[in-house]
């Protein structure tokens, strides 16, 4: 049986959660992985509270030892936001994981997905296309640029700019 934590115990945590501070990379990886237990049992505030912890207390502006903690704390995030349909806070997330991982083509396809979802169909072909500049052979993110095209009403970019969109379904 648990039993209650002291005052002094509860004011550590408190001043933990409210006073970002550079974390342990035990604490980091604690907190990434009590995320993603919280999201799989359906937990969705808990998941994105642990996740938040994690980009407010990662020292991301130093060379950090476990740099995919971060990364993972950011595609967590997102995914539970908009598993909740906050599509606002999802596009913030993904914009700072853009600045903070040019290189990572997952979540510029993310995005892309996501302003298609809301009808933004050029904001998404221009994420897609730096996405695709990363990784040119990803056929799933040509399709889906694809698809940007053709909603937005331009057929022939769609065939032209996007070769494996003729096998799209």
């Amino acid at each position: 049986m648990r039993t209650k934590p002291s005052l002094e115990e509860q004011l550590r945590e408190l001043e933990h959660r409210l006073i970002p501070h550079k974390a342990s990379q035990s604490e980091l990886r604690k907190y990434y992985l009590k995320g993603h237990e919280s999201y799989k049992a359906g937990n969705l505030d808990g998941a994105i509270e642990q996740f938040k912890m994690v980009i407010q207390s990662h020292p991301r502006h130093f060379n950090a030892s476990d740099p995919d903690v971060l990364h993972g704390a950011y595609l967590g995030l997102i995914s539970c936001l908009i598993k909740k349909q906050d599509f606002i806070g999802a596009e913030d997330a993904l914009k700072k994981m853009n600045d903070l991982y040019p290189q990572d083509d997952r979540s510029h396809f993310i995005l892309g997905v996501l302003f298609i979802e809301q009808k933004r169909y050029d904001e998404a072909i221009i994420v897609m296309q730096k996405g695709l500049k990363v990784n040119q052979a990803d056929s799933v993110a040509l399709r889906y640029l694809g698809l940007a095209y053709i909603r937005k009403g331009n057929i022939e970019d769609a065939v032209r700019r996007t070769p494996l969109f003729g096998t799209y379904q």
